[in-house]
């Protein structure tokens, strides 16, 4: 990292550059596997099978890998490879269990019957994106059903966790000594 650091590159442009490369891997690999997917089935069928929910689904559903993506930095920078898989790991499957939760139940009503693990689950559900909801809205778009998805409340609360989270790397790694 010390000898990428060293051309006329900001640490920003940096992180930006790794996250963007990666999203893009991943959002390319999905993209090839829905074509193949789609032309096998297209073949058995007889009539092709791509339409327009599919790939918004797809594009949509793809947000959740560049929030993972991006906590997949986020640790990389303490952690070794491994490590950081693993913190990763048990990071998504806490904000993907307050994701549901909070699907099935709502947020102030959580609070009725206050326990710490509700209340972890509150903070998480509360800082991170709800990467739950969109995966539920990029499936429906796919399966062509309805989604319990409020635009108004998860978009702005995506695009403000986010930014965090993506402020708060640049400003740790604008601090870390390579």
């Amino acid at each position: 990292m010390a000898q990428m650091l060293s051309f006329p590159m900001s640490r920003g442009e940096y992180l930006i550059g790794r996250i963007s490369g990666a999203y893009a891997i991943v959002t390319g690999y999905y993209i090839l596997s829905l074509i193949i997917g789609i032309l096998g089935i297209s073949m058995a069928l007889g009539d092709f099978v791509l339409s327009f929910g599919v790939v918004t689904g797809m594009l949509i559903t793809s947000l959740s890998n560049l929030v993972v993506i991006t906590l997949a930095l986020f640790f990389g920078l303490y952690l070794g490879t491994i490590q950081s898989f693993i913190v990763t790991f048990i990071m998504t499957f806490f904000i993907t269990i307050s994701n549901s939760y909070f699907i099935d139940n709502g947020y102030f009503e959580t609070f009725k019957n206050l326990s710490v693990m509700k209340l972890l689950a509150a903070i998480i559900h509360g800082i991170f994106p709800h990467l739950s909801y969109w995966e539920a809205l990029g499936t429906s778009f796919i399966m062509g059903t309805e989604a319990k998805f409020e635009a108004t409340m998860e978009v702005p609360h995506f695009l403000a966790s986010y930014a965090l989270i993506v402020v708060l790397i640049l400003l740790v790694f604008k601090k870390k000594e390579i």
